[in-house]
C-alpha cells in the first residue's frame, strides 16, 4: 500500500472485496480503492477518483455500504453510487475494466453526522420512492432536499417505520410509517397516534434497532445502554403474527408486555372464530386459557386502546353467520333433568336472553373446541367459559361439577395428570362466583348432595342456619319439597307446576299462588280446557278463567265480559259490557238472561247516562226512545248533541209537536244568537290581531335589534293551542241554555247522580285549563308577541273554515221553523268575517324579512297605508285562498238566501 496516501473509511462489501478511501497528496480529489482478495492474497487493486460537480476538490466525508452498491457523500452534500467491478450491474456494462460511479442525489448541506437511504410509500396504493435521510452538523433532519425537523439527535430504519428522536424540552421518539409517501409525511397536520411516539430520556441516542426482537437499544447521556419495546413496533409485529395465526407467540408477547389480550379476537373476529381449534391447540396450557377467557370484554379494544392499529379487514358476513350458528346451538341445547318441566317455564329467561356479544360468542366456541379436543384436560377453562358469560351460567357450571362427581376421569386416560377432581373444580367455581348464588342455584337443581358440597367448600355458611331448613326439606315429598324450594328461590312458575303435581292436588293453594303472582298463563297450561274423553269444560279451567277475568275486569272489561260469557256468568258479563260501553251486547245479554222489563229499564237508564258522559247523545236518545219511551229525555239528549234534524224527526214520529215549541225552537234561537256573537267577536279579534301584527313587524324592521325573538319560536306552538281554546271558549257558552233543559229534566230523576260528579270534575278541569291559558297571555311589547299574533290569526282562519259544516244543519232547521231572519243574520255575520279574511289575502301584512320601500314614521298605527311589496299573506286554507272575492258569496253560501250585496275591495 505504499502507493496510496492517507487511507480511511475501510468497508468490506463482501468476503473478497474491501473498499477504502484514499486521500493522495498529488490529487485534489479523493479516490475509492477497491481491493480484491483470494486465499488471503491481493489479486487486484482498482482506484476510482470521485469528481464532484462544481468542486475544485472532492473530499469524501461519508460512505454507506449497501447490498448492491456503496453510497459516497462528498463535502458539498452530493451523494454518489459506487458499483463494484464484480457486481451484477457492472457485469452487464460494456466496460468491464472500470467500476461504475453515478450521481444519485444531494443534501442541501452536508449531513455527515448520520445519513442513509430510506424507501417510502411501500404500500401497494403508492409508488415506492427512495430518498436520502440525514442529520447535519446543526442537528437538523433532512428528508431529501427538505428539512423535516429542526432538531434531531439520531434515527434508525425499521422495515415498516422510520424512527427518529426529536430533541427539545422533552425528547420524543417518533415512528413514521414507511407505507406513506414523503409528500404525505410533510403535509400531515393531524396529531400522531399515541402509539406512534413515546418520550425518552433527554440526550438519548439510538444505538441499534432490532426488528426481529421488536426492541430498540438506546444510549443515555450518562453512557448506559437501555432496551425499550416501542408499542408501535410491537403492534406491527403482533398484527403480522396474528395474520399468520401464530397465536402462542402473540399470547406470550401480550402477556409479557401486559397488553390487552382482546386484540387476539379483535384483530380479525371471523378468522379467529373459524380457527379457534388451532388457537386452543397452540395455547394449550390451562392457565393461559383461563387468563385469556378472564380478560375478554364486549368492547372492541382497537379503536380506543390502539388507534392506528393495522389489521386484516374482518369478514363481517362470516362473523355474523358464525355467531348466529352459535346462538341457535345455545337455544336448542337442553340439559337432562330428572323430571323435566315444560320449556316455556323452566329457564325460559336464560335461553331468551342469549346474546350475540363477543364474550358469549367466544366462550361458546372455546367451550365447544375444548370439549372436542380433551374435556378432561380443559375442565377449568370450560368452567371459566360458563362463568365468564354476560349472564353467568352457574347452573351449567354446577352441572359440570356434578358430572365430575358422578363420573370422575379414569386414571388410565392420557390427560389424567392434568384432570381435576369434583372438589377442586367446585373450589375453582366458588373462587370465581358468589357463594350465595351458587348455593341458591344448587338448591334449585334439587340435588342435596351438591348443596352439601357447596356448603362444605364455602366458609361463609353457619350450620345453625341451613341444617334445619335442609332437614325440613328432606322430610317432605318430592314435589312438595320442590315447591318449597321454588318458593324460597322466588321461582313462582316452577312452584305452580310442582304444587299442581302434589299428591292431594292442593288446587285452592294453586289458585292463591297464581292470583297473587298473576300466573294465569301458566295455570291455563297446567289445567286444560277439556279433560280428554269429556265434552264439557273442565271446572278447574273455568275457575282459572274466572280468576283471570276478575284480574282484567277494570282494565279490559270487554275481554273480561267474553270470558264471563264463556264461563256462563251472564250477570258479570252484562256488567262488563255496560262498563266498556258496548250497550248493544249488554241489551242482548240482558234479554237472554230473562230479565224483566223493569230491570231492563233500570239498565237502560244507567247505559244512557254513561253515553251522555261520553257525549254520545244520539245513542243515548235512541236508548231512551226504544227501551223507556221517554221522548222528553230523548229530545233533551238530541238538543245537547245538536242533532237538529233528528230531533225534528223524533218529535214528528211520536206526535210531540209541543216539544218543538218548548224545547227545540228556543234552543235553535239561542244557538244562532251564540253563533252571531261568536262571529262578531272573532271578527274583532281578527282585525285587531292583523293590525297589531303590522305594527309589530314594522317596528321590528325599523329597529331590528330591539327585543329578542329567541323565545318566540318556542312559543308559537303553545300560542296556537292557546288561541284554539280561547276561540272555542265563547262557543261553549252557547250550551248554557239548552243544557239547562237537560239539567232541569234530569234533576228530577234518581238515575242522574253519577253524571253530576263527573261534570263537576270536568268543570274544575276546564277552569284550571283556563287559568293556565291566562298565565300564558302575552301583552303588547312582549318579545313573543309576533308569534302569539300569528297563532291567533291562524286559529281564527281555521275556525272560519270549519264554521260552514257546523252551522249548515242548524240554519236548515231554523228555516224549517220559520226563523228566516235569524238565519240571514247568522249568514251575514259569517260573510263579514269571511270578507275580512279575503281582504287580508288581497292586501297581505308586511313580513319581517323585507323592509318597506317608503320611509314611514316609527309612530305607526293600524290605519297606516303599507306598500304592497312589503306584505305577506298568512297561511290560509286552500278553499279560502283559491276563492275569488267576486263570487265568494255564491260559492260559500250555506243556503240560497238573498241579502244586500257588500262590495269587497280588490
Amino acid at each position: 500500500f505504499h502507493q496510496f496516501g492517507s487511507i480511511r473509511m475501510i468497508r468490506w462489501i463482501s468476503k473478497e472485496i474491501l473498499i477504502v478511501v484514499d486521500s493522495h497528496s498529488n490529487s485534489l480529489n479523493d479516490s475509492v480503492v477497491e481491493i480484491q482478495f483470494e486465499d488471503c492474497k491481493i489479486i487486484s487493486i482498482r482506484s476510482t477518483e470521485i469528481i464532484g460537480k462544481n468542486l475544485k476538490s472532492s473530499q469524501i466525508l461519508g460512505m454507506k455500504t449497501k447490498s448492491r452498491f456503496v453510497l459516497i457523500q462528498l463535502s458539498n452534500g452530493e451523494v454518489y453510487k459506487y458499483f463494484s467491478a464484480h457486481s451484477d450491474i457492472h457485469q452487464s456494462s460494456s466496460d468491464h475494466s472500470a467500476p461504475l460511479v453515478e450521481y444519485y442525489a444531494s443534501f442541501p448541506v452536508r449531513c455527515v453526522r448520520q445519513w442513509d437511504i430510506v424507501t417510502f410509500g411501500t404500500s401497494s396504493q403508492y409508488s415506492s420512492e427512495e430518498s436520502l435521510v440525514g442529520i447535519d452538523d446543526h442537528s437538523k433532519l433532512y428528508i431529501g432536499s427538505t428539512q423535516f425537523y429542526h432538531h434531531c439527535t439520531s434515527f434508525a430504519i425499521h422495515p415498516q417505520f422510520f424512527v427518529f428522536i426529536a430533541g427539545g424540552p422533552q425528547n420524543v421518539m417518533y415512528f413514521l410509517k414507511r407505507n406513506e409517501t414523503i409528500e404525505d409525511l410533510l403535509n400531515t397536520q393531524s396529531e400522531p397516534d399515541r402509539n406512534c411516539y413515546r418520550f425518552v430520556e433527554r440526550g438519548s441516542l439510538i444505538v441499534s434497532l432490532i426488528p426481529s426482537a421488536d426492541k430498540v437499544v438506546l444510549q443515555a447521556i450518562r453512557g448506559n445502554l437501555e432496551i425499550i419495546y416501542p408499542r408501535a413496533i410491537m403492534l406491527n409485529s403482533i398484527s403480522m403474527k396474528l395474520s399468520q395465526r401464530k397465536y402462542l407467540e402473540v399470547f406470550l408477547i401480550l402477556r409479557k408486555h401486559r397488553i390487552d389480550l382482546n386484540i387476539i379476537y379483535d384483530h380479525n373476529p371471523a378468522d379467529f372464530l373459524s380457527h379457534i381449534d388451532e388457537f386452543v391447540e397452540q395455547v394449550i396450557k390451562v392457565d393461559f386459557l383461563n387468563l385469556f377467557i378472564s380478560s375478554l370484554s364486549n368492547d372492541d379494544c382497537l379503536p380506543t386502546g390502539f388507534p392506528g392499529y393495522v389489521s386484516l379487514p374482518p369478514d363481517d358476513d362470516s362473523k355474523e353467520e358464525v355467531e348466529k350458528e352459535i346462538h341457535l346451538k345455545s337455544l336448542t341445547s337442553s340439559k337432562p333433568q330428572e323430571e323435566p318441566i315444560p320449556d316455556e317455564v323452566l329457564n325460559a329467561s336464560s335461553s331468551s336472553k342469549a346474546s350475540l356479544g363477543k364474550i358469549d360468542t367466544v366462550c361458546q366456541c372455546l367451550r365447544e373446541a375444548m370439549t372436542k379436543l380433551d374435556p378432561n384436560h380443559f375442565i377449568l377453562p370450560i368452567l371459566t367459559c360458563y362463568l365468564k358469560q354476560t349472564t353467568p351460567l352457574l347452573e351449567n357450571a354446577l352441572q359440570h361439577v356434578r358430572e365430575l362427581r358422578d363420573c370422575p376421569p379414569s386414571s388410565s386416560s392420557s390427560s389424567s395428570s392434568s384432570s381435576v377432581s369434583a372438589e377442586n373444580a367446585l373450589q375453582y367455581v366458588i373462587f370465581l362466583a358468589n357463594i350465595t348464588d351458587l348455593y341458591n342455584v344448587a338448591l334449585g337443581m334439587y340435588d342435596f348432595d351438591l348443596v352439601m358440597m357447596v356448603i362444605q367448600q364455602g366458609k361463609e355458611f353457619d350450620p345453625k342456619e341451613y341444617l334445619p331448613f335442609l332437614t325440613k326439606l328432606q322430610q317432605m315429598g318430592k314435589f312438595e319439597r320442590r315447591y318449597e324450594i321454588d318458593i324460597y328461590l322466588k321461582r313462582y312458575e316452577n312452584a305452580l307446576w310442582n304444587l299442581s303435581r302434589c299428591e292431594n292436588g292442593r288446587f285452592d293453594e294453586c289458585i292463591k299462588l297464581f292470583e297473587e303472582h298473576k300466573l294465569h298463563h301458566v295455570a291455563v297450561q297446567i289445567w286444560p280446557r277439556q279433560i280428554p274423553g269429556q265434552k264439557t269444560l273442565s271446572k278447574k279451567w273455568m275457575k282459572v278463567m274466572k280468576s283471570y277475568a276478575n284480574l282484567i275486569r277494570n282494565d279490559q272489561p270487554n275481554d273480561a265480559a267474553l270470558i264471563y260469557q264463556i264461563c256462563g256468568m251472564k250477570s258479570e258479563a252484562l256488567k262488563c259490557f255496560i262498563d266498556c260501553g258496548d250497550w248493544k251486547s249488554a241489551f242482548y245479554h240482558a234479554k237472554s238472561a230473562n230479565m224483566t222489563e223493569q230491570q231492563i229499564q233500570e239498565i237502560s237508564y244507567s247505559i244512557a247516562e254513561n253515553l251522555r258522559i261520553s257525549s254520545n247523545f244520539l245513542e243515548s236518545a235512541r236508548i231512551m226512545i226504544e227501551y223507556n219511551e221517554d221522548i222528553d229525555q230523548a229530545v233533551v239528549d238530541l238538543i245537547q248533541g245538536r242533532h237538529w234534524k233528528e230531533v225534528l224527526r223524533v218529535c214528528a214520529r211520536h206526535n210531540r209537536e209541543d216539544l218543538i215549541t218548548t224545547n227545540v225552537q228556543p234552543s235553535i234561537i239561542e244557538e244562532c244568537n251564540n253563533r252571531i256573537t261568536e262571529l262578531d267577536k272573532s271578527l274583532s279579534e281578527y282585525e285587531y290581531s292583523t293590525n297589531r301584527l303590522r305594527i309589530v313587524r314594522y317596528r321590528k324592521k325599523m329597529n331590528p335589534n330591539e327585543g329578542n325573538d329567541s323565545q318566540a319560536e318556542d312559543f308559537a306552538d303553545d300560542t296556537i293551542s292557546t288561541m284554539s281554546g280561547f276561540s272555542w271558549r265563547s262557543l261553549s257558552s252557547g250550551n248554557s241554555s239548552f243544557s239547562s233543559y237537560a239539567a232541569s229534566y234530569s234533576s228530577g230523576r234518581s238515575h242522574g247522580g253519577p253524571a253530576d260528579g263527573i261534570s263537576n270534575k270536568q268543570r274544575n278541569r276546564k277552569l284550571r285549563r283556563e287559568r293556565k291559558l291566562r298565565k300564558k297571555a302575552v301583552r303588547e311589547g312582549d318579545p313573543r308577541e309576533e308569534s302569539y299574533l300569528v297563532g291567533r290569526i291562524q286559529t281564527l282562519t281555521s275556525k272560519a273554515a270549519h264554521f260552514k259544516q257546523q252551522m249548515q244543519e242548524t240554519l236548515s232547521v231554523a228555516i224549517s221553523l220559520d226563523l228566516l231572519d235569524l238565519a240571514e243574520r247568522v249568514q251575514f255575520a259569517y260573510e263579514k268575517f269571511l270578507d275580512a279574511i279575503i281582504r287580508q289575502e288581497t292586501h297581505p301584512m308586511p313580513t319581517p324579512s323585507k323592509r318597506p320601500s317608503d320611509s314611514t314614521s316609527s309612530n305607526c298605527n293600524s290605519k297606516q297605508t303599507w306598500p304592497e311589496e312589503a306584505y305577506r299573506s298568512p297561511s290560509l286554507p286552500k278553499w279560502i285562498s283559491s276563492t275569488k272575492s267576486d263570487n265568494s258569496r255564491q260559492i260559500l253560501k250555506f243556503l240560497s238566501l238573498t241579502k244586500p250585496e257588500t262590495k269587497v275591495k280588490k
